[in-house]
């Protein structure tokens, strides 16, 4: 089975298309707008140091019996060192370090996701995880990398893909690759979070992903279709054979257009739906549930992101995303909610106050559950930052 989900994403990969990043994006992301253009040519040679990090507050005022509110004080930093050896490879090594202000201790032996699980018998002082990626710039086709992937939402949808993830949580690891072009861009990956050894009590675990779009244009009209999936499979041979294999899935697919107007300025709309399936999941009481999610995006000044969206979806439970979009509780995995309907309302400020490697930024979400009447809110401070120092 896992073999079999592991083909599908490369077969979807190679007939979907995927979004290019744009303005509009999480901004923990190396910008592309570069300093060096000698050093990002594909064939260049060289050593460069590089500082990449974030430090965020960011306080989630989450009540009720839905979803759990939490605050996120920190900061993730990963020193690493890129060596670009010749003809498109590069090799980069270095570490990545998350803490928490005011924790006495990280729970050990498993990958962090927001949040992870508190446990008094087996914590750590720091928590640090190795970093190490291979780069291949196949010449007029994708980019291949293996090892620690480049942060990234990949256009995920809020419903689909929590943001957070790429700052409060562990890198991504496992296999990408990349292409982009006029027409289309295409983004597959696979992120190992589980690994077994021979007779370990453990099953093996990955998420697999496809973002895509394929872009039309009319005069300063960008018409697109996204499409968009994830796969989380846990399973392994061994003494895992002996449990139940299971595999959760997302997908959306939709229509969007988007204009620019003024200087700097853009308006986007789209509308998506999505899918859910899962099987052997003791966990999630659903089998299959659908979404659909119409979002409106201004964006002024290449700085300041409005958006506005709807939520309604039946038996939908989020494998990475948002989970005020989840008929499952996160607090109680006995409580359901046969429809959901959420109206979301973001604002987002980017201020780059030195250079295009310095990113401030500030966010405040709301989001109304209807027809419940209830108002959840979530505001923050990121500051990210990539410095680099060629060496060589």
């Amino acid at each position: 089975m896992k073999f079999r989900l592991i083909g599908l994403i490369c077969l979807l990969g190679l007939i979907s298309p995927i979004c290019a990043q744009t303005a509009a994006d999480s901004t923990f992301q190396r910008t592309l707008d570069s300093l060096d253009a000698d050093w990002d040519a594909p064939m260049a040679k060289g050593i460069r140091f590089n500082l990449d990090g974030a430090s965020f507050f960011v306080d989630n005022e989450y009540f009720g019996d839905r979803v759990c509110g939490y605050t996120l004080p920190g900061f993730r930093l990963i020193p690493n060192l890129t060596w670009k050896i010749s003809h498109g490879v590069s090799i980069t090594v270095g570490a990545s370090w998350l803490h928490f202000w005011g924790a006495h201790g990280y729970p050990a032996g498993s990958t962090y996701g927001i949040m992870p699980a508190y446990s008094d018998s087996n914590t750590t002082t720091l928590h640090v995880v190795p970093v190490m990626q291979v780069q291949y710039y196949i010449p007029q086709g994708p980019i291949l990398t293996i090892g620690t992937l480049d942060p990234s939402t990949h256009r995920l949808p809020l419903p689909l893909y929590n943001s957070e993830l790429e700052y409060a949580a562990d890198p991504k690891n496992g296999v990408e690759l990349y292409y982009d072009n006029n027409w289309v861009t295409a983004d597959l990956w696979v992120d190992w979070r589980e690994f077994i050894f021979s007779q370990s009590p453990y099953q093996e675990r990955f998420i697999a992903g496809l973002s895509g779009d394929l872009h039309l244009y009319w005069q300063d009209w960008k018409f697109y279709i996204p499409l968009h999936f994830l796969g989380r499979h846990t399973g392994g041979q061994g003494l895992a054979q002996h449990m139940p294999v299971q595999n959760v899935f997302n997908a959306s697919a939709g229509l969007g257009f988007n204009k620019p107007f003024g200087e700097n300025n853009m308006f986007e709309v789209s509308c998506r739906a999505m899918w859910f399936h899962q099987k052997d999941d003791p966990t999630i009481p659903f089998s299959t549930g659908w979404g659909l999610y119409p979002e409106v995006r201004t964006l002024f000044w290449n700085k300041l992101l409005m958006t506005a969206s709807y939520w309604t979806g039946h038996n939908f439970v989020p494998l990475l995303g948002q989970w005020h979009y989840s008929n499952l509780s996160a607090m109680d995995g006995n409580l359901t909610y046969d429809r959901t309907q959420v109206l979301t309302f973001k604002a987002e400020y980017e201020w780059r106050p030195w250079r295009q490697n310095y990113v401030l930024r500030l966010q405040g979400t709301v989001y109304h559950y209807l027809p419940e009447n209830r108002t959840q809110y979530s505001i923050g401070c990121i500051f990210s930052f990539y410095p680099t120092l060629r060496l060589k």
